[in-house]
C-alpha cells in the first residue's frame, strides 16, 4: 500500500494581523489629519513601523490601502424590536459611539472630498457606503413591512434625512451626542407618516 502524501505548506510565513492593524490604523489617523490627498504610504509605513514592501504586497495601491482602512471601521448592527422609533434611536446611538470612539470622523469627510474629483476612488466608495447605509434603509423597510410608514416611503432618501444632521456636525467638528437624536427623530418621523406617540 503507497504511504498517502501529505499537501506541501505554502511558502512564506503567514501575514502578521496585528501588522496589518497597526497599518490600517495609521491610514487612518493620516487620512484624518492631512485628508487623502496628504496621504502618502511613506508615511503609514513610518507611522505603523512597517515596511512598504509589506504593504504593496497586500494592498498595490494608495486607493486600495484607503479603502481597506475605511472597510475596517465597524459596521452598524440591525436592531429589529418590531417599533421604528425604538429601532432608529438605537442605530443612530450606535453610529454616533463609532464617530466619537474612531477616527471615522475624520475619514469620511477626507473621502467624500476626495471622491468628488476622483472617479477611480468614487467607483469603489460609493457601493462602500451604500453597503454601510444599509442597516439604516433595513430599519426603515422593515417599518413600512409593518405598516408603520407609508408603503412608498423612499426608505433610501429618508435615511440620509434622518442621519445627515449627525453626519453634518461632525464634518463640521461640532459636538455630537445621543441628546440630538429624539429631536431629530421627533421632527423626521411624523414626516415621514409615523404616526405613533415619540418617547
Amino acid at each position: 500500500m503507497k504511504p498517502v502524501k501529505t499537501a506541501k505548506k505554502s511558502p512564506g510565513r503567514p501575514r502578521s494581523a496585528a501588522s496589518e492593524k497597526a497599518i490600517l490604523d495609521a491610514t487612518l489617523e493620516l487620512l484624518k489629519e492631512e485628508g487623502y490627498g496628504g496621504l502618502t504610504t511613506d508615511k503609514v509605513a513610518l507611522r505603523a513601523g512597517a515596511s512598504k514592501s509589506t504593504m504593496y504586497r497586500r494592498w498595490p495601491s494608495k486607493q486600495h490601502l484607503v479603502i481597506a482602512a475605511f472597510d475596517s471601521t465597524p459596521e452598524l448592527n440591525i436592531p429589529d424590536s418590531g417599533d421604528l422609533y425604538a429601532d432608529m434611536y438605537t442605530v443612530i446611538k450606535e453610529y454616533i459611539g463609532i464617530l466619537n470612539s474612531t477616527t471615522l470622523s475624520g475619514v469620511l469627510p477626507a473621502l467624500i472630498g476626495e471622491r468628488a474629483h476622483n472617479a477611480d476612488l468614487a467607483a469603489v466608495l460609493d457601493p462602500l457606503i451604500a453597503r454601510r447605509s444599509l442597516p439604516i434603509n433595513t430599519v426603515l423597510r422593515k417599518a413600512v413591512e409593518r405598516g408603520e410608514l407609508p408603503a412608498k416611503t423612499n426608505c433610501e432618501l429618508a435615511g440620509t434625512i434622518l442621519m445627515s444632521p449627525i453626519q453634518m456636525n461632525s464634518e463640521l467638528g461640532r459636538s455630537v451626542n445621543t441628546r440630538m437624536i429624539k429631536p431629530i427623530l421627533n421632527i423626521v418621523l411624523p414626516g415621514l407618516g409615523y404616526s405613533k406617540e415619540a418617547y
